[in-house]
């Protein structure tokens, strides 16, 4: 499991993947690629705003940056699956496209089929003393456009939030500057309800 392999100060080898895909807005698209974060292995799954990208659960899934996206875990014919709810800026029409998409989804399946959700960023513990969230120090470069924040989902449905800085000078190199196991907020039948 990858989290076994992950530590706090860690420096690890990891490149997000980038593709270039048109993908309608208000859909769900599968689309994931295996990725190694140091010498552990996972399914990506990638972001698009609008779009609900999903994979299914089989090793650990990692996604992000996120702001203010869900990472959800549900069922669709029989298998576990991932998404990524990939909403934007707010009030968006691919927002609102988003949210609309993941409600006529959550309506219409079985409250079991509907198991966890959570927002990484809104979810992130505050560390006593050390601010609201792990800044960058030393090498690290600042972000952009978005904070570097990743979500993890492990194959035991164990959910993770993690804080990888890049490396000034060493675009493959990040600092784990923040790790912790997030007890979901949503379960169930609060899935129905996540953007109400």
């Amino acid at each position: 499991m990858i989290e076994k392999n992950l530590a706090v100060g860690k420096f690890v080898n990891f490149i997000e993947p980038r593709v270039q895909l048109h993908v309608d807005p208000g859909t769900f698209k599968s689309m994931s690629q295996v990725v190694f974060l140091g010498n552990s292995s996972c399914q990506w799954l990638h972001y698009f705003p609008g779009v609900i990208t999903e994979t299914a659960l089989g090793q650990d899934v990692m996604s992000g940056p996120f702001c203010g996206c869900f990472l959800v875990v549900y069922k669709k014919n029989g298998k576990i699956y991932v998404g990524h709810i990939g909403t934007d800026v707010a009030g968006s029409d691919n927002t609102m496209r988003v949210k609309k998409t993941w409600k006529d989804f959550a309506d219409q399946a079985s409250v079991s089929d509907l198991l966890v959700a959570y927002n990484p960023l809104r979810q992130w513990e505050m560390i006593k003393g050390q601010g609201r969230y792990p800044g960058p120090r030393g090498n690290d470069a600042l972000p952009h456009p978005f904070a570097p924040l990743y979500a993890v989902v492990t194959s035991a449905h164990q959910c993770y939030v993690m804080w990888l800085w890049d490396q000034e000078g060493n675009p493959t190199k990040r600092r784990i500057a923040g790790l912790q196991r997030i007890t979901p907020s949503h379960h169930k039948a609060g899935l129905r309800t996540l953007f109400s």
